[in-house]
């Protein structure tokens, strides 16, 4: 959804959109096999002329699919996922030397492909 600032135990919820091929292509759809959930807080810090990324945090939910489980007409489908901020959990920051911030991961397991991922930040306070 629109929100990209959350609190700890509140629940984020939101939907990859998979464009397909042509309705035709049905086979494309059994290869989808699931989703990945991915929260990650990443430090970002600067001292004394040496930049620094550390991932300090990470939380992870696999969510199983088979064919029927998503779908919505024959020009996308949507897969929808939810996954709930960890009660203790770093607040996000920006300061001047550093800053902490979290990124949300969505990758789509397909078979015999490539994998697709979707990325955003959110901030938790």
């Amino acid at each position: 959804n629109n929100n990209t600032s959350y609190s700890p135990g509140q629940m984020v919820k939101g939907q990859v959109i998979i464009l397909l091929l042509p309705p035709n292509e049905e086979e494309k759809k059994k290869k989808i096999r699931g989703m990945k959930i991915t929260l990650s807080g990443i430090e970002d810090a600067f001292a004394q002329g040496v930049q620094r990324v550390n991932t300090i945090e990470k939380y992870e939910k696999n969510i199983e699919l088979n064919g029927n489980e998503y779908g919505g007409n024959n020009v996308n489908n949507t897969i929808p996922f939810e996954f709930e901020i960890p009660q203790r959990v770093n607040q996000s920051y920006r300061g001047k030397y550093s800053e902490y911030f979290w990124g949300l991961e969505a990758k789509v397991n397909i078979a015999w492909s490539s994998d697709m991922n979707a990325r955003t930040l959110i901030e938790i306070v």
